[in-house]
């Protein structure tokens, strides 16, 4: 089958102690790994999660506990989901691609309880444009919120285009 490959070989006479040629047998395993798994149940959630902290700066500035209680209640559901899904990843000494996703993941949330702790006991201003809602009343909207938002999902359109890519490639190479 093409999935399993059995090689014969045979040892090399000057490696062995008495200068004797062993038999080898090789064997390759074909193995793809079916990712739609990993990307509904930890890629997906932990990218609804943290777009819901950039949400955070469309509340006034003013109201910085409203704020740090949507800010800390989801750094406490990304610390519960990883939690969970370590249970079904499994014990590596190297980081992996989803490793470093949901580790991007914590340190946004890092930056944003940061930038918006700093910015309220500065007194610091957040800039802000206004937009007229549908209803025509004016709504300030936080740039760093805007453009956090804009550059998070857009980062995942980009990525997600270059998996099909590279899973597309994959394809036609190894059929």
């Amino acid at each position: 089958s093409e999935k399993v490959k059995f090689e014969e070989d045979h040892t090399d006479r000057m490696q062995s102690a008495e200068l004797l040629e062993y038999s080898l047998l090789g064997m390759k395993l074909h193995i793809e790994r079916k990712p739609r798994f990993w990307m509904h149940h930890v890629l997906l959630p932990m990218m609804i999660i943290t777009t819901c902290l950039l949400f955070s700066y469309f509340i006034e500035q003013s109201k910085f506990d409203a704020r740090c209680a949507i800010n800390l209640t989801l750094l406490l559901a990304m610390v519960g989901f990883k939690y969970i899904i370590s249970a079904k990843l499994p014990e590596l000494s190297y980081a992996t691609l989803i490793d470093g996703y949901v580790l991007m993941c914590f340190l946004l949330t890092f930056c944003v309880v940061l930038e918006q702790s700093f910015a309220a006991t500065t007194l610091l201003t957040e800039p802000t444009f206004n937009v007229t809602n549908s209803k025509g009343k004016d709504v300030s909207l936080s740039v760093f919120g805007v453009f956090g938002i804009s550059i998070w999902l857009g980062a995942h359109v980009v990525a997600l285009c270059v998996l099909y890519v590279v899973r597309r490639r994959r394809r036609e190479l190894d059929p």
